[in-house]
């Protein structure tokens, strides 16, 4: 259709033109918006790579490889810090990163306390006959946003932490050797050992155990209040009277300094010993052991004796013989069960429960009296 002109001299367009601009136009913008659409795929990419490699990679930290390293604020990724970095020596960098370390406490003041860890070196070689602990010294401080935990405490703070204490920090390094602490834990203290003679509660001699080198034991000083638990089995109605010196007990309580707990908990173990039989009399007997040791055993109305295939077995001089009982001090035992028979030799007062009686195939009898 051609145009037409009308009466007032403007010229009228047919259908074709007038359908045929708007599709013009709109294919321009189409166009438009696809080529600035590749534009920016190709420069994103680069831009992305560019503030990677400016940036640096984070780092972990810490204390000369002690403690655990959990992830910071950051990314969540591997221990070490936020940002994901694998652990890395001193604390001079990084401060937004945390840190965990265990360790004795020293010099507490109300601003905070040295932290001392401990470690042997290793390896330790077979012609070592001095062994020098490595130890590191790391500056606490404390805050008022600093969360203190201690067992039995609902309002444990700085005055909780004691010299000599056991502690686990977690914090942020504010510096070479320095942290500002998170938070504060007191743990419980643990220790197994024999019982000795105090002007209040007991002491306890605790023999060395794991990696300890030290040839000598040591002397813990266990404090007793009202709230102190006794556990013994075989006693409906244990004290502190049934802690006996030369006893071994389990003490679990509350760290009171150097080498000092107060007990919450206070466990007077079963005692099991293994020998031969002799010195027999009414009340009892003495137990050798195959190393030579000598165990008091005393006998009661109550003490069952076991044999295999025997109705009414009885307790001669001469016999091998297992002992479960109560301790009654420095090796001596109040006799729970005797089985006679049995083929090991040697005694054992030491930590953890001792188990039920070895089956001794027969009824029960009784070591009779008189």
């Amino acid at each position: 259709m051609s145009a037409t002109t009308t009466n007032d001299g403007l010229q009228q367009h047919g259908w074709a033109d007038h359908y045929h601009r708007p599709v013009q136009r709109v294919a321009a913008r189409y166009f438009i918006r696809l080529l600035l659409g590749a534009l920016l795929a190709t420069l994103m990419p680069l831009a992305t790579m560019g503030a990677a490699s400016a940036a640096p990679a984070p780092a972990g930290h810490s204390f000369g490889g002690h403690g655990h390293h959990p992830g910071g604020g950051g990314g969540g990724g591997q221990p070490g810090g936020g940002g994901g970095g694998q652990p890395g020596p001193g604390l001079g960098r990084h401060h937004g990163r945390r840190v965990s370390l265990s360790g004795t406490a020293q010099d507490v003041t109300a601003s905070g306390f040295e932290l001392t860890q401990t470690r042997l070196p290793s390896p330790l070689t077979s012609t070592s006959t001095t062994v020098t602990p490595a130890s590191t010294t790391i500056d606490v401080s404390v805050t008022a946003n600093t969360r203190f935990i201690e067992p039995g405490q609902h309002n444990a703070g700085i005055s909780g932490v004691a010299d000599g204490d056991t502690v686990q920090v977690i914090g942020a390094p504010a510096g070479t050797g320095t942290v500002t602490a998170l938070s504060v834990d007191v743990p419980l203290a643990q220790y197994t050992g024999v019982a000795g003679p105090a002007t209040s509660g007991f002491t306890l001699s605790s023999s060395p155990r794991g990696r300890e080198l030290t040839g000598t034991s040591t002397t813990i000083a266990v404090g007793v209040t009202s709230g102190t638990v006794y556990r013994e089995p075989g006693q409906s109605s244990p004290g502190p009277s049934g802690v006996v010196n030369g006893d071994t007990v389990y003490v679990t309580g509350v760290q009171a300094g150097t080498k000092a707990v107060t007990a919450t908990v206070v466990v007077v173990q079963l005692a099991e010993a293994t020998g031969t039989v002799s010195l027999l009399s009414t009340t009892g007997f003495t137990l050798t052991t195959a190393k030579g040791g000598t165990v008091a055993v005393d006998l009661s109305t109550s003490t069952k004796v076991k044999q295999r295939g025997v109705s009414s077995p009885v307790v001669q001089n001469g016999d091998t013989v297992e002992v479960i009982g109560t301790q009654a001090g420095q090796a001596t035992v109040d006799a729970l069960v005797v089985t006679i028979g049995t083929g090991r030799h040697g005694h054992n007062f030491g930590p953890g429960p001792v188990g039920p009686p070895h089956p001794g195939g027969g009824n029960s009898g009784h070591q009779g009296r008189g």
